[in-house]
Protein backbone atom coordinates (compact mmCIF):
# COMPACT_ATOMS: atom_id res chain seq x y z
CA UNK A 1 0.00 0.00 0.00
CA UNK A 2 1.12 3.68 -1.14
CA UNK A 3 0.58 6.30 1.75
CA UNK A 4 1.23 9.85 0.76
CA UNK A 5 0.73 13.02 2.96
CA UNK A 6 0.91 17.04 2.23
CA UNK A 7 2.41 19.18 4.51
CA UNK A 8 1.99 22.76 4.52
CA UNK A 9 3.76 25.60 6.53
CA UNK A 10 1.29 28.61 7.77
CA UNK A 11 3.08 32.15 8.04
CA UNK A 12 1.30 34.18 11.28
CA UNK A 13 0.19 31.54 13.10
CA UNK A 14 2.45 32.64 15.98
CA UNK A 15 1.53 36.28 15.60
CA UNK A 16 -1.99 35.34 15.55
CA UNK A 17 -1.70 33.11 19.13
CA UNK A 18 0.22 36.34 20.32
CA UNK A 19 -2.10 38.78 19.27
CA UNK A 20 -4.85 36.67 20.74
CA UNK A 21 -3.43 35.88 24.09
CA UNK A 22 -3.11 39.64 24.58
CA UNK A 23 -6.31 40.39 23.48
CA UNK A 24 -7.44 38.05 26.57
CA UNK A 25 -4.68 39.73 29.05
CA UNK A 26 -5.95 43.24 27.96
CA UNK A 27 -9.43 42.17 28.26
CA UNK A 28 -9.15 41.04 31.51
CA UNK A 29 -6.96 43.99 33.06
CA UNK A 30 -8.27 46.47 31.34
CA UNK A 31 -11.07 47.13 34.02
CA UNK A 32 -8.79 46.57 36.98
CA UNK A 33 -6.81 49.71 35.28
CA UNK A 34 -9.54 52.03 34.54
CA UNK A 35 -10.88 50.80 38.34
CA UNK A 36 -7.73 51.73 40.02
CA UNK A 37 -7.19 55.50 37.93
CA UNK A 38 -11.29 56.06 38.52
CA UNK A 39 -10.59 54.97 42.44
CA UNK A 40 -8.15 57.66 43.15
CA UNK A 41 -9.30 60.67 41.20
CA UNK A 42 -12.96 60.39 42.82
CA UNK A 43 -11.39 60.08 46.22
CA UNK A 44 -9.58 63.63 45.11
CA UNK A 45 -12.71 64.59 43.47
CA UNK A 46 -14.60 64.19 46.43
CA UNK A 47 -11.98 66.27 49.09
CA UNK A 48 -11.88 69.24 46.40
CA UNK A 49 -15.60 69.38 46.58
CA UNK A 50 -15.41 69.59 50.06
CA UNK A 51 -12.96 71.77 50.56
CA UNK A 52 -14.96 73.83 48.00
CA UNK A 53 -18.07 73.72 50.20
CA UNK A 54 -16.17 74.44 53.48
CA UNK A 55 -14.59 77.61 51.67
CA UNK A 56 -18.23 78.82 50.51
CA UNK A 57 -19.19 82.11 51.66
CA UNK A 58 -21.72 82.34 54.49
CA UNK A 59 -24.19 85.40 55.33
CA UNK A 60 -25.03 86.19 58.53
CA UNK A 61 -22.27 85.32 61.94
CA UNK A 62 -23.57 82.21 63.26
CA UNK A 63 -22.84 79.03 61.83
CA UNK A 64 -24.92 76.18 62.26
CA UNK A 65 -22.07 73.46 60.91
CA UNK A 66 -24.42 72.36 58.08
CA UNK A 67 -21.68 72.23 55.90
CA UNK A 68 -19.04 70.53 57.69
CA UNK A 69 -21.99 68.12 58.17
CA UNK A 70 -22.63 67.58 54.24
CA UNK A 71 -18.95 67.18 53.75
CA UNK A 72 -18.39 64.78 56.54
CA UNK A 73 -21.27 62.80 55.36
CA UNK A 74 -19.40 62.14 51.72
CA UNK A 75 -18.18 59.07 50.79
CA UNK A 76 -17.37 57.41 47.65
CA UNK A 77 -19.05 53.53 46.91
CA UNK A 78 -18.25 51.61 43.83
CA UNK A 79 -21.69 50.35 42.13
CA UNK A 80 -22.33 47.84 38.76
CA UNK A 81 -25.30 48.14 37.39
CA UNK A 82 -26.56 47.88 33.62
CA UNK A 83 -24.33 50.76 32.29
CA UNK A 84 -21.42 49.23 34.11
CA UNK A 85 -19.08 49.49 36.98
CA UNK A 86 -18.01 52.57 38.03
CA UNK A 87 -17.36 55.12 41.21
CA UNK A 88 -20.08 57.36 43.01
CA UNK A 89 -19.41 59.98 45.65
CA UNK A 90 -22.90 60.47 47.89
CA UNK A 91 -23.33 62.50 50.46
CA UNK A 92 -25.96 62.11 53.79
CA UNK A 93 -26.84 63.88 56.38
CA UNK A 94 -27.80 63.64 59.58
CA UNK A 95 -31.46 64.88 59.66
CA UNK A 96 -33.81 63.70 56.81
CA UNK A 97 -35.54 66.96 56.50
CA UNK A 98 -32.12 68.10 55.28
CA UNK A 99 -31.70 65.99 52.51
CA UNK A 100 -31.77 67.73 49.49
CA UNK A 101 -29.54 70.87 50.96
CA UNK A 102 -26.56 69.64 49.45
CA UNK A 103 -27.46 69.36 45.83
CA UNK A 104 -29.69 73.25 46.74
CA UNK A 105 -26.33 74.69 47.94
CA UNK A 106 -24.85 73.70 44.43
CA UNK A 107 -26.12 76.29 42.43
CA UNK A 108 -24.79 74.66 39.27
CA UNK A 109 -27.19 71.72 40.09
CA UNK A 110 -30.22 73.68 40.51
CA UNK A 111 -32.26 77.13 40.02
CA UNK A 112 -34.26 77.19 42.78
CA UNK A 113 -33.48 77.86 46.54
CA UNK A 114 -35.09 76.69 49.76
CA UNK A 115 -36.67 78.39 52.17
CA UNK A 116 -35.96 78.05 56.07
CA UNK A 117 -36.02 79.72 59.58
CA UNK A 118 -33.67 82.04 60.23
CA UNK A 119 -31.23 80.91 62.89
CA UNK A 120 -33.71 78.45 64.05
CA UNK A 121 -36.63 81.73 64.49
CA UNK A 122 -40.19 79.89 63.23
CA UNK A 123 -41.21 83.81 62.78
CA UNK A 124 -38.36 84.72 60.77
CA UNK A 125 -38.26 82.42 57.47
CA UNK A 126 -35.56 83.08 54.57
CA UNK A 127 -35.21 82.11 51.10
CA UNK A 128 -31.77 81.14 50.35
CA UNK A 129 -29.69 79.87 47.00
CA UNK A 130 -26.64 78.24 46.39
CA UNK A 131 -23.91 80.61 45.46
CA UNK A 132 -21.10 78.30 44.65
CA UNK A 133 -21.21 75.43 41.69
CA UNK A 134 -19.13 72.96 45.04
CA UNK A 135 -19.98 69.83 43.45
CA UNK A 136 -20.98 70.77 39.63
CA UNK A 137 -18.08 72.89 38.91
CA UNK A 138 -15.44 70.24 40.61
CA UNK A 139 -16.98 67.35 38.83
CA UNK A 140 -17.17 69.24 35.19
CA UNK A 141 -13.57 70.87 35.69
CA UNK A 142 -12.32 67.10 36.33
CA UNK A 143 -13.48 65.56 32.83
CA UNK A 144 -10.75 66.41 30.59
CA UNK A 145 -7.64 64.90 32.73
CA UNK A 146 -10.25 61.43 33.37
CA UNK A 147 -10.58 61.69 29.34
CA UNK A 148 -7.16 61.62 28.95
CA UNK A 149 -6.34 59.31 31.83
CA UNK A 150 -9.23 56.64 30.42
CA UNK A 151 -7.26 57.61 26.81
CA UNK A 152 -4.06 56.84 28.26
CA UNK A 153 -5.07 53.18 29.67
CA UNK A 154 -6.28 52.37 26.37
CA UNK A 155 -3.03 53.62 24.16
CA UNK A 156 -1.40 50.71 27.03
CA UNK A 157 -3.90 48.23 26.08
CA UNK A 158 -2.92 48.89 22.11
CA UNK A 159 0.87 48.82 23.04
CA UNK A 160 0.23 45.40 24.39
CA UNK A 161 -1.84 44.02 21.78
CA UNK A 162 0.53 45.43 19.67
CA UNK A 163 3.61 43.47 21.82
CA UNK A 164 5.78 47.51 21.75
Amino acid sequence: MVSSWLSFNTSGLDDFVRTADALETVQSEIPQWIRKDIDSEVNTLMLRAGAKLQAMEIHGRKQRGLRASIVSGMKTEDYSDSSGDGSKITVSVPDSKEAPLPQLLDVGLTSGGWEHPLFGRKKTWYWETGNVPWFSETMESAKPEMEERIQNILDQASDQIQGL
